[in-house]
């Protein structure tokens, strides 16, 4: 979902189908991952009118595989 943010396309199609707010779950590992993912959702809450949530996980679960570090 968070890679969808980045294009126009999607969030436009969410709204013409009568969302008002657009949730963007996303997993990042590194402050300029996130920050990507945190621009695009706020282009797309300008470009839609509408509101944008991010949710993202925080910490680490060092016994997971890829999950080890969490920066949201």
């Amino acid at each position: 979902m968070c890679y969808d943010a980045e294009f126009p396309e999607f969030g436009r199609h969410l709204v013409d189908q009568g969302a008002n707010i657009v949730f963007v779950p996303f997993c990042t590992d590194e402050r300029q991952s996130y920050l990507r993912v945190r621009y695009c959702a706020q282009a797309r809450a300008i470009e839609n009118q509408c509101y944008v949530v991010m949710s993202g996980n925080v910490g680490n679960l060092p016994k997971v595989h890829n999950m080890d570090i969490q920066y949201a």
